[in-house]
């Protein structure tokens, strides 16, 4: 019964400042914020440092990066065939330089078999490239199809880097790519 009720008032406060923002009077940002500390649920304090590179990516890397807190994870799945994908890959090189603090670029190789290829059409359903996907504490939080100006790119990273600054204590250890 207890359970039910915690589940019902998650809910119901769910709507109620999902509606309160549909007028304009709580931002999106805050409406997490509001849930989450009525609810008890809170974000974690911790983080990695992002890394300053695109990083080649396999199935194992993606999991392990997307797992961290306060990180913001990009996926590119791209191919080596697709000549987007060789437009866009110096932007996000640019990207990985100027948001190292706070992100970590994926490259995922869809053009080659193997357990990147599957894990990108099966997981995210990739149909084609080039593909970014933005997730942050574990939640898909944007993403573009096709090769993007700079300026929309880093306008997506500020937004969302944004959301990272403030006291967090880091991480000891590596991951993949850093």
């Amino acid at each position: 019964m207890g359970y039910e009720i915690h589940v019902m008032w998650k809910i119901v406060l769910s709507y109620s400042v999902g509606i309160l923002s549909l007028f304009g009077v709580v931002s999106c940002d805050k409406l997490e914020s509001i849930v989450s500390e009525v609810v008890g649920e809170s974000l974690p304090t911790e983080r990695r440092q992002g890394i300053s590179r695109v990083h080649d990516a396999s199935a194992s890397d993606v999991k392990l990066w997307l797992a961290e807190p306060n990180v913001l994870v990009v996926l590119d799945f791209y191919s080596d065939s697709c000549p987007p994908c060789r437009v866009l890959s110096p932007k996000l090189d640019a990207m990985a330089k100027k948001y190292a603090e706070h992100s970590a670029i994926m490259k995922v190789n869809v053009g080659k078999p193997g357990e990147a290829a599957t894990m990108a059409m099966n997981e995210y359903q990739i149909d084609q490239t080039p593909v970014l996907k933005f997730f942050l504490n574990g939640k898909e939080v944007g993403g573009f199809r096709g090769d993007q100006p700079e300026s929309k790119l880093d306008s997506a990273f500020k937004k969302h880097t944004d959301k990272i600054q403030g006291e967090f204590t880091m991480k000891e250890g590596k991951l993949p790519g850093s």
